[in-house]
């Protein structure tokens, strides 16, 4: 985004060499803020060293005092329609000029008490002070088109206006030297006019001599709205709504020697007494979101040092002449106001003329040990960008951890930079990028969190043969991926029956990564490998489930003989069958079902319902046969159901047994 407008002439006088230098920047904003008890604004001064700022309110007849952070402290009233106001060069006293009240009065700084009145002629209505050579001055109007500067001396109260300074159509603004110099300024403000030919006078208050006298307004200056004069009273400022930036012109013959860039509609300009500028406009209504409603120019700087951004909310505007500084130049304070409602706040800027910066560094949150990070990052400046290989200084610090690493990253052409780095082991790492700053440039600093984890490890956990019997022999095999430093892996079994968990081995895995183990196995059980990690490779824990079912005996009586695979009963006998579960299951359940082989294929005959094995876990069953189709083939298992308390086997059948009934 680019700020400002129209170039202007560049001249160097008397150290100074200024130019409307335009700069793409991000526009600042004001450090703290204070909405302000006031329905009408027409002047600030800031007493410094009582820690203290007065507000001239006219339409509430009284002078607002708040702190250096805009909070009301107290009011002073009884000041009639007062406007302009001025602090005397010892700081001692307030001078304020009452439009409605015919009179310029001094109030103590100390005791925020009225302490003097200075009238003036009735019907001469006073519009601003300054203090110059020990006098204060005074203008007003005397009436319609008739307008004029007095002097009041506080010494003994006594009132002239000098005959060169009799030459107004209206009471001018008025601003004198900060250094006492004897340079008094004064300029009809809201003229529509650039040929008025007593717009404009540089006044020698100490020796009573007009320097220019009747001057008209420089060419295309209109619409003047504040003024104020440097240091030392060579060069003066004006503020012209008409224009794009403050002029800057000389008290000797009034020739513009340069101009300060200021957003479109200046309406206020302010000078420390160190020399260093502030101008500032109605930045509201150019259409630039965020703008640069204040410009800060250093002591004889040719571009601002800042571009400040003050008009919050964006329906807001500098105040005309709503600019002030404190008199060592630290703070910057600005009058905004917002219309539909009328409001007014205190918008404040610390150190207004250190170039402000930012810093950001980005990059990942998370990565993996031994792999590089890349962060990126820029620096910024509050105006223009700064040089190629400027130090930006990161350093590396991880959490529980007292190491650090430091590096050093130099800006690329438009303020960015950008580090590689791998971090040494897992864990939180905090990045912190750190610029230095210098005597004109604030510092800045930024950081990143980077959760540097460990690589994941390759293990797994398998059995051969995939469907075991019971008290049968499995086959396992541990498999291990890479790792950094450690091969070592645990394995343990929990045998169902049981309520403990067993280390079978610990193995240290070689370079094939495979690692087989026996065992024997009467119940289900749940193997696991737990790999303990190292510095580069995470923890890991797997589990394998072998599940082992009870094995069922099965044998038949009461049968004559036995013909291939059948047992042959006779219809008018019993047929008995006799079952065994292995390991012993007492109490727990088993059914007898039997098939008949019919058109060609076996078909249910029944089921039996649950018997409790005894406690050698058999169980015998009889069974009649005189209801049995003769001649027919048979056959007969048994299913073990097991108790759901008990998962240590499976549900398992012993296998089919064949037999005939015969006559």
């Amino acid at each position: 985004m680019r700020f400002g407008g129209r170039a202007s002439m560049v001249a160097c006088a008397a150290g100074l060499c200024l130019g409307a230098v335009v700069l793409a920047a991000d526009a600042v904003q004001a450090d703290s803020s204070a909405q302000l008890p006031i329905s009408s604004f027409h002047q600030m001064a800031v007493d410094a060293a009582h820690g203290q700022i007065f507000i001239s309110s006219p339409a509430q007849d009284e002078i607002l005092v708040t702190n250096l952070s805009g909070q009301e402290i107290t009011t002073i009233a009884g000041q009639t329609g007062v406007t302009g106001i001025a602090l005397s060069s010892d700081g001692s006293t307030l001078y304020a000029a009452l439009s409605a009240g015919d009179a310029v009065t001094a109030i103590s700084t100390t005791t925020l008490q009225q302490v003097a009145s200075y009238p003036l002629a009735a019907g001469d209505s006073p519009q601003d002070v300054a203090v110059q050579s020990g006098e204060v001055w005074v203008s007003y109007n005397s009436g319609p088109g008739s307008a004029a500067i007095g002097e009041i001396d506080p010494t003994n109260s006594s009132f002239q206006t000098p005959s060169a300074m009799a030459i107004w159509d209206s009471a001018p603004a008025l601003a004198a030297d900060p250094s006492n110099s004897g340079i008094l300024v004064a300029v009809e403000t809201g003229s529509t006019s650039s040929t008025n030919t007593s717009a404009l006078v540089s006044y020698n208050t100490a020796n009573q001599v007009g320097l220019i006298d009747q001057s008209s307004l420089p060419s295309g200056c209109e619409n003047v709205q504040d003024v104020a004069v440097l240091p030392g009273g060579s060069y003066f400022v004006l503020a012209c709504a008409s224009l794009q930036a403050d002029g800057l012109y000389s008290t000797v013959n009034m020739n513009q020697q340069a101009s300060y860039a200021s957003s479109s509609n200046p309406t206020a300009v302010a000078i420390d007494s160190g020399g260093d500028v502030a101008v500032g406009g109605d930045a509201a209504n150019n259409g630039l979101a965020p703008a640069p409603d204040v410009n800060v120019f250093q002591h004889g700087g040719s571009a601002p040092v800042n571009e400040l951004a003050v008009n919050i909310p964006a329906s807001a505007a500098l105040a005309p002449r709503g600019l002030a500084w404190s008199p060592d130049g630290s703070q910057l304070f600005a009058v905004v106001k917002t219309t539909s409602p009328t409001t007014y706040a205190m918008e404040i800027v610390d150190q207004p003329v250190v170039t402000r910066s930012t810093l950001t560094l980005t990059g990942p949150s998370s990565a993996r040990v031994t792999h590089a990070i890349s962060l990126t990052g820029n620096l910024g400046l509050s105006t223009g960008s700064p040089p190629a290989g400027t130090a930006i200084k990161v350093t590396r610090t991880q959490a529980g951890s007292t190491a650090t690493a430091t590096f050093t990253a130099s800006t690329a052409t438009g303020g960015g930079y950008q580090l590689t780095d791998t971090p040494p082991a897992a864990g939180t790492y905090t990045y912190s990028a750190v610029y230095a700053g210098s005597t004109s440039i604030a510092p800045a600093q930024a950081s990143q969190v980077v959760t540097v984890s460990k690589l994941p490890v390759a293990l797994s956990l398998s059995s051969t043969p995939r469907h075991v019997t019971y008290n049968s022999t499995v086959h396992l095999t541990v498999h291990l991926g890479p790792t950094f430093t450690s091969r070592t892996v645990r394995i343990y079994v929990h045998d169902l029956s049981k309520k403990s968990t067993t280390l079978l081995r610990t193995a240290t895995i070689g370079s094939s990564g495979a690692l087989t183990i026996n065992y024997k196995a009467p119940h289900t059980a749940i193997f696991t490998a737990k790999f303990a990690g190292d510095a580069h490779y995470a923890a890991k824990t797997v589990t394998h489930t072998v599940s082992v079912p009870a094995r069922v005996s099965e044998r038949l009586t009461g049968y004559f003989r036995k013909s291939g695979k059948y047992f042959l009963f006779h219809v008018s006998r019993f047929l008995f069958d006799h079952t065994t579960v292995s390991p012993n299951k007492r109490g727990q359940c088993v059914k007898f079902q039997s098939q008949e082989h019919i058109g060609g294929a076996w078909r249910r005959a029944g089921t039996t319902h649950c018997f409790r094995l005894s406690s050698a876990s058999a169980f015998v069953q009889k069974f009649g046969l005189t209801l049995a189709d003769q001649n027919i083939p048979y056959r007969i298992r048994v299913d073990f159901i097991h108790k759901s308390s008990d998962p240590s086997n499976a549900n398992s059948q012993s296998p089919w047994l064949y037999f005939k009934v015969e006559p």
